[in-house]
């Protein structure tokens, strides 16, 4: 029989094992590490166990940074459904990724084969929000509005050269090609016997006389003019 004594008192020494994470031999806090600092691309992290007792052990962790998906800035713009002129949708965006997808609303009928130079195939006035999508890749997709809003535009017709008889009473609405209601009168000159769109001609020189006929419209359309040209005879 063995027997072992041990006396007091007794100092035992314990060794603990060292773990800690690297990155680019750098010792880090996994807590508080940002990785918001990493630019794109690849980068290891090791995780290294040193014990003395058993010895080290090490893992390695990969990390792919990649480029988050960006479909550009939301935003909106006015045009008027008589302008003709191509919408550059891309500037509107603003900075974005290529290879996106257009989501169209029903009700317009526009071309975004090249969004740089979208044309309106059609006339429908209203507010209409078109979608950019940009969904590729690991990352999570991202949308952009652009919000058209199409003004419809009112015109005032086309220039008109008629004859009345001298003394007639008339209402120049009669006269204009497109009469919207909503049409303002001018003279060309001082005329005498005319009224908001009433003309006396009573007591009024043989001759030719002009009017303007003045359609405002919302911005951005433009307001429209259209000439009347009368000529006042005996008969």
């Amino acid at each position: 029989m063995l027997l072992i004594l041990i006396c007091r008192p007794i100092l035992i020494v314990m060794q603990i094992a060292e773990c800690n994470w690297y990155f680019n031999n750098n010792v880090i806090d996994p807590n508080t590490y940002n990785f918001g600092n990493l630019n794109i691309g690849n980068f290891t992290f090791y995780y290294i166990i040193n014990d003395p007792l058993c010895g080290s052990d090490t893992a390695e962790i990969s990390l792919e940074i990649l480029k988050q998906n960006n479909a550009g800035n939301d935003n909106s713009v006015a045009i008027c459904n008589q302008n003709t002129a191509a919408i550059n949708l891309s500037m509107l965006l603003g900075t974005h990724d290529l290879g996106g997808q257009w989501v169209i609303p029903t009700g317009i009928n526009i071309d975004v084969s090249n969004p740089s130079q979208a044309k309106l195939l059609n006339t429908n006035t209203g507010t209409f929000d078109l979608l950019y999508v940009v969904d590729s890749g690991s990352c999570i997709g991202d949308t952009a509005m652009i919000s058209l809003a199409i003004q419809g535009f009112l015109a005032a017709g086309s220039d008109v050269t008629s004859s009345i008889c001298q003394g007639a009473t008339i209402d120049l609405q009669d006269y204009v090609s497109t009469n919207h209601g909503s049409g303002k009168f001018e003279s060309v000159g001082t005329i005498m016997g005319f009224s908001g769109s009433t003309w006396n001609t009573a007591g009024i020189a043989n001759g030719a006389y002009t009017f303007r006929h003045i359609v405002s419209n919302l911005s951005p359309c433009q307001s429209d003019t259209a000439l009347l040209n009368l000529t006042i005879t005996n008969s």
